[in-house]
C-alpha cells in the first residue's frame, strides 16, 4: 500500500508494548515536533486567564478600597468565573470538538486578551465608572475560561502519543494554577499601596498578549486544528457526535461519580482561595500571608503535578494515582480549616496550605485524563468541560454558603483583626470564618471517602491503543479496532 511521505519534522510513534502495529489497521501513526509551540502557546493563555481570575484575592481589602467598594463586590470578580462557566461550558465542548481546536483556541485567547486590556482601561476612568467597566473586562475573560480550560485533553489526545498524553495535558493543565500562584505572589507585591492598582492591571495584559501572538502565529503558519496523520489509534477514531457524547456521559456510571467529587474538588479549591485572606485576616494576618498561602498551595501543586504527570504516562495507574491524592489532600485540608482558627500560627497554616496544594492540584490533570479514559470514545472537550462545568457550580455554592456562614467577631477579633480600616477608609466588614471552616474540612473528607470508596473503571482509550477495545456500555455504536480502522479507511493513507 502506497503510503504519503512523511514531513521532515514528523517522528514515528513508539507503539505500547503490547499494542498493535499501526500497519495491522492501513493507519500511519506520527509525531510532529510544532506540536510543542501548540502546547506551549495553550500554556501561556491558560496562565494568563487564571491570573486574572485570581488577581484580586489576595488584595481584596485595597481592592475595594480603590473602586470604593465592599469585600462582597470584590468577591465578584472571582465569582462571574463560576458563573459565566456553566452557560458557556456547552458552546465551548461544541465549538472545541465540531470546529476543531483552531477556531476554540483563537477565540479564547483573544476574548482574554480584549478582557485584559479593558480592565487595564477601567483605571484609566473617573471612580463611578471604574468598577463597572473592569467588571465587563473580567466577564469577558470569564467567559473565555470554559474555551481555555477545556482544551488541553484535547490538544493531548489529537497531538500527542500515548506515552505522552498524560504530561501534555498536565504541563497545559498546570498552566492554570500557576497563573493562580502568581497572581496570589504578584497582586501583594505590587499593590502595597492602592496607587499601584493600575500598574497592576497593566501587568497582567502582558501575559494575555503573548498567548495571542503565539496562538495566531501558530495557525497562520499551519492552519489545520489536527495533524496530518494521528498519534494513536484512539485518535483515528471518530468521536460520539456532541449530543450523543453528552447522552453518554450520563450513562457512565464512573462519570458521574468523577462528575461530582471531581467538581467537588474544583469547588472547594476556588472556594479556599477566594476567601483564604478573608479566613485569615480575622486572626490579625495580613494580605501578604494569604498570598504566600496561595503561592505554597499552587508551587507545591505544580511539583506535585509534575510527579503526577510522568508518573501516569509510565505505569497508567489513574485510579490508584487519583485516590491516593484524593485521600491526602482530604487530610492536609482538614488541616487548613483547623490551623486557620489559630493565632500566630502563620507557619502551620502555611505548611497546611502547601500540603493541600501537592496533593489536591495535581487532581487537575489526573481526573481529566480519567474522565477521557472511562468515556472514550466520547470527545474530550465534552468529558472536560462537563467535570469542569461541575466544578463552577459548586464552587458558586460553596463560596456563597461559607460567606453566609461568617460570623459577626468577637471583640478580641475586633482588635486584632487586619481586614479593614474600621475608622474610615474601607466600606469592608470582617467575619468570624470558623464555622465556614469546618465546612469546608467536611466537605473535603467527603469528596474524598467517595472518591476512594466507590470509583472504579476499566481504561477505555488505553484499551483501544493496545487493540483491545472494550464494548462499553455508555456507548451503542461499534467501538472495535476493526471497525475504528473502516472509519478512517483512506484518511491517512
Amino acid at each position: 500500500m502506497e503510503r504519503r511521505p512523511l514531513p521532515a519534522e514528523a517522528e514515528i510513534l513508539p507503539i505500547l508494548p503490547d499494542a498493535p502495529s499501526s500497519l495491522d489497521y492501513g493507519l500511519s501513526f506520527t509525531l510532529y515536533k510544532r506540536r510543542w509551540v501548540l502546547l506551549l502557546g495553550l500554556c501561556v493563555i491558560n496562565f494568563s486567564n487564571s491570573s486574572i481570575w485570581l488577581s484580586y484575592a489576595p488584595i481584596a481589602n485595597k481592592a475595594a478600597e480603590f473602586y470604593d467598594t465592599d469585600f462582597g463586590n470584590i468577591d465578584v470578580f472571582s465569582l462571574v468565573y463560576l458563573i459565566a462557566f456553566i452557560p458557556v461550558t456547552f458552546p465551548a465542548t461544541w465549538l472545541i470538538d465540531t470546529k476543531g481546536l483552531k477556531a476554540a483556541m483563537l477565540l479564547g485567547s483573544l476574548l482574554n486578551t480584549t478582557g485584559a486590556v479593558v480592565r487595564m482601561a477601567s483605571s484609566w476612568l473617573p471612580t463611578p465608572w471604574m468598577f463597572p467597566i473592569a467588571m465587563l473586562g473580567q466577564v469577558m475573560c470569564a467567559f473565555s475560561q470554559p474555551v481555555i480550560v477545556s482544551s488541553p485533553t484535547k490538544l493531548a489526545a489529537v497531538w500527542f502519543g500515548n506515552h505522552e498524553r498524560a504530561t501534555a495535558n498536565t504541563l497545559a493543565s498546570a498552566a492554570n494554577p500557576l497563573g493562580m500562584l502568581i497572581a496570589g505572589l504578584l497582586s501583594p507585591f505590587i499593590v502595597t499601596d492602592v496607587s499601584n492598582m493600575p500598574l497592576l492591571l497593566g501587568v497582567y495584559v502582558a501575559p494575555a498578549t503573548l498567548g495571542t501572538l503565539i496562538i495566531v502565529g501558530f495557525f497562520s503558519v499551519w492552519p489545520p486544528s489536527e495533524p496530518p496523520t494521528p498519534p494513536t489509534l484512539s485518535a483515528a477514531e471518530e468521536s460520539e457526535p456532541f449530543k450523543d457524547g453528552v447522552k453518554a456521559l450520563l450513562r457512565c456510571k464512573p462519570y458521574i461519580i468523577l462528575l461530582v467529587t471531581f467538581g467537588a474538588g474544583i469547588g472547594l479549591l476556588s472556594a479556599l482561595q477566594t476567601l483564604l485572606e478573608q479566613m485569615l485576616c480575622i486572626r490579625g494576618y495580613d494580605d501578604k500571608l494569604a498570598g504566600i498561602c496561595v503561592a505554597a498551595m499552587t508551587g507545591a501543586g505544580l511539583v506535585g503535578a509534575g510527579i503526577a504527570g510522568v508518573a501516569l504516562d509510565k505505569t497508567k495507574r489513574y485510579e490508584d494515582i487519583m485516590k491516593l491524592c484524593f485521600g491526602l489532600a482530604g487530610v492536609f485540608g482538614i488541616l487548613i480549616a483547623v490551623s486557620s482558627t489559630f493565632y500566630d500560627a502563620a507557619v502551620l497554616v502555611v505548611l497546611a496550605n502547601a500540603g493541600f496544594g501537592f496533593f489536591a492540584i495535581p487532581l487537575l490533570p489526573v481526573c481529566l485524563e480519567l474522565g477521557v479514559e472511562c468515556t472514550y470514545p466520547v470527545a474530550e472537550a465534552t468529558s472536560g468541560g462537563l467535570l469542569f462545568a461541575s466544578g463552577q457550580i459548586q464552587g458558586i455554592v460553596y463560596i456563597l454558603v461559607l460567606k453566609l456562614l461568617g460570623q459577626k467577631p468577637s471583640a478580641h477579633e475586633l482588635v486584632v483583626q487586619n481586614c479593614a480600616k474600621l475608622n474610615g477608609g474601607s466600606t469592608a466588614d470582617p467575619q468570624d470564618m470558623t464555622i465556614s471552616a469546618m465546612v469546608f474540612a467536611s466537605l473535603v473528607a467527603i469528596a474524598a471517602v467517595v472518591t476512594i470508596a466507590f470509583f472504579h473503571t476499566p481504561y477505555f482509550r488505553l484499551l483501544a491503543d493496545k487493540g483491545r477495545m472494550e464494548q462499553p456500555d455508555h456507548i451503542k455504536r461499534d467501538t472495535s479496532v476493526e471497525n475504528i480502522a473502516k472509519l478512517t479507511e483512506g484518511g491517512t493513507q
